[in-house]
């Protein structure tokens, strides 16, 4: 895997593990460094009380409503990065709340590691778009998702499993209630993808 990071994206990560936390890479930045497609967006996972991270980054924004799970965007030189407090109490716990498997890894930087308890990695040869979990449960969770997973099938020319195409389905009444920038971000994203 050809994980390029820009310097100012891992020093986010050195900062918070010089703190005594853990913080690694996710998502798509972690899919996109896989298929060696250039990575549009930094995410980093961490145990860090969003809080903190706020102290520890002066330029950081506060973004989540939730103190405990939020998420700090943080400028840097590569561009914003989304910095978020662990869904749940540990990465594995985080990473069974994400959409997809293969939004659902991580990428430790500090050991060169990967984690992927969901398969992401093998959805992403097999050119196979599953859910972590039941998809209906994930799109009930956000309906937006339902949106995304039309996003990756036209960016990355993915496959949905049945279980994606029924939940997709049934989630359309819910887009009518989501907030109007949200579901424009994604359909232009899907308009220019390749597939």
């Amino acid at each position: 895997m050809q994980f390029s990071i820009p310097p100012s994206v891992l020093a986010l990560c050195v900062a918070l593990r010089e703190r005594g936390y853990q913080a690694v890479f996710v998502g798509g930045c972690v899919r996109d460094a896989l298929i060696a497609r250039p990575v549009r967006d930094w995410d980093i996972a961490t145990s860090a009380p969003v809080a903190d991270v706020l102290a520890c980054f002066k330029r950081a924004v506060a973004m989540g409503a939730s103190a405990r799970h939020g998420t700090a965007l943080v400028p840097t030189a590569a561009g914003p990065v989304d910095v978020t407090t662990f869904r749940g109490p540990d990465l594995a716990s985080d990473l069974a709340r994400r959409d997809f498997t293969v939004n659902a890894m991580a990428y430790d930087a500090d050991i060169a590691q990967l984690t992927d308890p969901h398969g992401g990695q093998r959805d992403l040869a097999e050119r196979r778009l599953r859910a972590v979990g039941r998809a209906a449960d994930r799109f009930a969770e956000d309906p937006l998702r339902a949106l995304r997973a039309g996003r990756l099938l036209a960016e990355l020319g993915l496959t949905p499993d049945a279980e994606i195409e029924a939940a997709m389905r049934a989630s359309a009444p819910a887009l009518a209630g989501l907030a109007p920038e949200r579901v424009r971000a994604e359909f232009a994203r899907a308009l220019l993808g390749e597939h």
